[in-house]
């Protein structure tokens, strides 16, 4: 076998967890070939625990979340929030990626931007005194 077979990052996805979890994957047949052809896995797993254990993987076709722009521009509001208030980069968007349950703010479901990018206007707004009357 040739050494780059043994390099993890040219494996697939499906080939690291059969690795980690042993033949006992089964595919799940809900969406058909879809299924087939993604090569998603679901279904109970024995990897040697006393308890069995779920994997369930499941892959979206198409952009579900924020595109690149978008985030730009939640990073432009982030760095307003922080130039002008008390507070730090990573409390930010900690509170934005609670909200929005997510792990990170790349992980905003695109029908979720508006609300995001409304939930940071408003916080900037506080922070920000209004321009004086001319």
């Amino acid at each position: 076998m040739p050494d780059e077979d043994l390099d993890p990052r040219n494996r697939t996805l499906r080939d690291r967890i059969s690795a980690a979890v042993g033949d006992h994957v089964r595919k799940t047949s809900d969406c058909g070939d879809a299924v087939s052809q993604l090569g998603l896995i679901s279904g109970p797993v024995t990897t040697g625990h006393s308890s069995p254990v779920t994997i369930s993987i499941t892959v979206s076709v198409g952009r579900t979340t924020i595109t690149e722009a978008q985030m730009a521009e939640l990073h432009h509001l982030v760095a307003d929030i922080v130039r002008h208030g008390r507070v730090r980069h990573a409390q930010v968007w900690g509170k934005l990626n609670r909200r929005f349950h997510v792990g990170a703010a790349r992980g905003i479901q695109e029908g979720d931007y508006p609300a995001a990018r409304r939930y940071l206007e408003q916080w900037r707004d506080r922070l920000v005194p209004p321009p004086p009357p001319r």
